[in-house]
Formats: structure tokens, C-alpha cells, sequence
């Protein structure tokens, strides 16, 4: 969707894919608003006594974004639901950012 990040991966040498994990944690479109959200899930999860460490994978924490919960952070997730609310409050906000770059931003210069 964005024209850079239709390269091939340095490290991997494999096509960068416009998938969840990309869009969510590595697109260098949104890293601003990206940085605000890994911002504010970081503080929601020391709330519930975990790191952004603790969740570990890419896959687990694109899960926790997403609203499924990594088995990482499940049981201190579930005994804080304020920090899970705050944690898909954020990401509900990166998302949006996502959609008005991408979206509707992009149709307007008919990209």
C-alpha cells in the first residue's frame, strides 16, 4: 500500500509484507504514531506488572494489539482489565492514524 515498504527486507531478503505485524510494529510510514501507542501499552502493562519484554514475539504481541490475548499476558491481563481497556484503546487509536494515512489520505492523492 505504501510505496516504501514494497522493497525487499535487508535483513531477511525476503518481500516486506503489508501484513498485521508490518502495519502494526515495523512500517517506517507510522513509527510517530507507532512510538505513541508502544508508549502507552507499555504503561498500561507495568500496570499489570509486565514489560513490553514480557509479551515476546512479534505473532504474541500483534495478538495483544488485536484484542487476543498472548498466553504471555493472559493471566496478568485478566486480573487487570483496566490495562487491558487502556492497552486496546491504544491500538484502537494506531489504528485509525493507520487508516487515515493509508486510507483515506491515499485516496484522496489517488494513490
Amino acid at each position: 500500500i505504501w510505496e516504501g515498504c514494497c522493497d525487499t527486507d535487508v535483513l531477511t531478503r525476503k518481500p516486506t509484507l503489508d501484513d498485521a505485524a508490518h502495519v502494526l510494529l515495523k512500517c517506517p510510514l507510522h513509527h510517530v504514531d507507532r512510538a505513541i501507542m508502544l508508549r502507552t501499552v507499555q504503561a498500561a502493562l507495568l500496570k499489570a506488572g509486565l514489560t513490553l519484554a514480557d509479551i515476546g514475539s512479534d505473532t504474541a504481541m500483534v495478538q495483544l494489539l488485536l484484542g487476543s490475548m498472548p498466553i504471555t499476558a493472559a493471566a496478568a491481563l485478566r486480573e487487570n482489565t483496566a490495562a487491558h481497556r487502556d492497552i486496546l484503546r491504544a491500538s484502537s487509536k494506531y489504528i485509525k492514524s493507520v487508516y487515515d494515512a493509508r486510507w483515506a489520505y491515499g485516496h484522496m492523492l489517488n494513490k
